[in-house]
């Protein structure tokens, strides 16, 4: 049997995907795990097992017989974050807050703070489509830096040997 060989019409090539470091902002975690999950780096654990009881009909020579066995099944799963792998690394930074320069140095009064919109991730890989819009320049001053200064393109990026 001969395989078919797909038209130009049928063939769809995708751009390359940016590859590099990239600093992320998703409105909250909600949305940050719902993409990563989309994505493809979250799994589901098993936080709790049951033993339950299972009847099999085996046949024998003397004809039908059922036996009852006792095996261990899932009973509750939780979602969690591939946090590396050999193919992408997160750094889940979340809520930031800074400190604004007080005029005084006085150690006596608490120094006024500024919350930063959204949720904050540092991300090194392949970036995802599902990360395409929480996707932001690098920031003037980060609070943690990543290897790479800029993204690159897979085009770019030296080929794996």
């Amino acid at each position: 049997m001969e395989k078919e060989i797909p038209s130009e019409e049928e063939i769809t090539i995708e751009p390359p995907r940016p590859v590099g470091n990239f600093y992320l902002r998703f409105p909250d975690y909600e949305t940050f795990f719902k993409s990563a999950d989309e994505a493809g780096f979250v799994r589901e654990d098993v936080t709790e097992w049951e033993t339950v009881t299972i009847t099999e009909t085996i046949e024998t020579p003397e004809g039908e017989e059922e036996i009852q066995k006792e095996v261990q099944e899932p009973k509750t799963t939780e979602k969690n974050l591939i946090s590396s792998s050999f193919g992408h690394q997160f750094e889940v930074i979340g809520t930031i807050t800074k400190v604004l320069a007080s005029q005084d140095d006085s150690l006596e009064e608490e120094p006024e703070t500024v919350t930063l919109e959204g949720f904050h991730v540092n991300y090194s890989g392949i970036l995802p489509v599902q990360f395409e819009s929480a996707w932001i320049d690098i920031p003037k001053n980060p609070h943690r830096k990543l290897n790479w200064p800029t993204p690159l393109t897979t085009e770019e990026a030296d080929p794996i040997i």
